[in-house]
C-alpha cells in the first residue's frame, strides 16, 4: 500500500466516522460492552474513494467535499486539514520533480 493510498483511506476514513457520528447520535447505534458506540465497522460500508493523482483538479474538489461535509466543531477537523495540507505538499513536489 502507498502512503498516498494510507492517507486518501484516512481522511475518507475520517469523513465517514463523522458522518455516522451525526446519524448514530440520532438513532439507536449498537452499543460494545462498555456502553460506547461500537464504529469499527462504519468505514468498511463504503467503497474505498478512487483518486487519479495525476488529475489536480479532481483532487481538489474531493478536498472541498469534504470540507464542506465535515462537521465544523469537531477535533478530528484539524487532523484531517493537516493530512490534507501535507498531502497538497507532496502533490507540489512531485510535480515540481517531474518537470
Amino acid at each position: 500500500e502507498s502512503w498516498e493510498r494510507k492517507i486518501i483511506d484516512r481522511i475518507h476514513n475520517v469523513n465517514v466516522s463523522v458522518k455516522h457520528k451525526e446519524i448514530n447520535e440520532s438513532s439507536e447505534a449498537p452499543v460494545s460492552k462498555r456502553g460506547r458506540p461500537k464504529s469499527t465497522t462504519l468505514a468498511s460500508r463504503y467503497p474505498p474513494l478512487q483518486h487519479n493523482f495525476s488529475d489536480d483538479t479532481s483532487f481538489n474538489r474531493n478536498i472541498d467535499k469534504i470540507k464542506s461535509e465535515m462537521c465544523m466543531s469537531n477535533p478530528r477537523k484539524q487532523v484531517l486539514l493537516k493530512l490534507m495540507r501535507i498531502h497538497m505538499h507532496v502533490g507540489m513536489m512531485k510535480n515540481a520533480m517531474k518537470s
